[in-house]
């Protein structure tokens, strides 16, 4: 594992680095692996292209157990270094801490196992546990929090039972109506305002080709505003019938409804569809 060092004509730096070199490798014998270390990284300090003192610093860190900083500094090491016989060494270094890391990755994984099947089984047990101390009153209310979300005025019908199915049925057709008869107004309310504009228009260019004859503007002007409003009368005349009869068939809707209550809407087979039947 330990490498001869060659003595050279060297500068003071130089000579202080290899004796502290020295230093590392008797420690590494030693097995006094944190005083290797410290002698290697003095070195390194002193003179940095000492590359043999990096390997040093490495096995020192594989000695201290430091594994994943010995593989860092061993491949940097065999990337830098121009001895063959240092890189060799570093390969069986770098072939040992491979092994250690797999073996501590192996256990890792079977200590966190252990854990979390402990950790399951005490959470199994508590929750036995809480379940059984708990009273039939907080049980109910765990299942009310369960159920899903359903309209404020929804009777409390089982879930899937022909009244709830009847139920549904009703609002759907009530929201249908109802939306219907919306869309009358939102016409009525547009074409209300298209043909009051479109008269404003038509209105001022009469006044207009009073001053002006026969200004092709004006003209213009005038049909514009004569089809606005006349679009608005056609609007309202859609929009109001709409409303109308969507307002009184959602009326008659809710009145069968509440006058039917005792009895309750059934879901009937028509025609081969799901209609209500009060």
């Amino acid at each position: 594992m330990l490498l001869p060092t060659t003595s050279w004509g060297q500068s003071a730096e130089e000579e202080e680095a290899q004796t502290r070199l020295e230093e590392a490798k008797k420690e590494m014998e030693s097995q006094n692996y944190e005083k290797a270390r410290e002698a290697a990284d003095a070195a390194l300090r002193l003179y940095p292209s000492l590359y043999e003192a990096m390997m040093y610093k490495a096995l020192a860190y594989e000695g201290l157990g430091e594994l994943k900083r010995a593989k860092g500094l061993l491949s940097t090491f065999k990337q830098v270094s121009y001895s063959e016989e240092a890189k060799a060494t570093a390969d069986a270094a770098l072939a040992r801490i491979q092994d250690k890391l797999g073996e501590q990755r192996k256990a890792t994984v079977d200590e966190e196992a252990a854990a979390l099947s402990e950790a399951s089984s005490e959470s199994e047990a508590e929750a036995s546990d809480e379940e059984e101390e708990q009273a039939p009153s907080e049980k109910k209310k765990k299942e009310k929090k369960s159920r899903m979300a359903v309209p404020l005025d929804m009777p409390e019908y089982p879930a899937g039972s022909e009244e709830f199915l009847s139920w549904m049925l009703y609002r759907q057709q009530l929201s249908l109506l109802e939306l219907r008869r919306d869309t009358g107004v939102a016409f009525l309310a547009g074409g209300g305002a298209l043909a009051g504009l479109g008269g404003g228009i038509a209105l001022a260019m009469v006044g207009a080709s009073a001053q002006t004859v026969n200004d092709p503007n004006i003209e213009a002007g005038y049909a514009a505003g004569l089809g606005a409003m006349l679009s608005g009368v056609a609007l309202v005349g859609i929009g109001l019938p709409m409303t109308i009869l969507n307002a009184v068939e959602a009326r008659k809707l809710s009145r069968s409804r509440t006058s039917t209550a005792q009895r309750r809407p059934v879901v009937d087979l028509q025609g081969g569809a799901l209609a209500l039947r009060f």
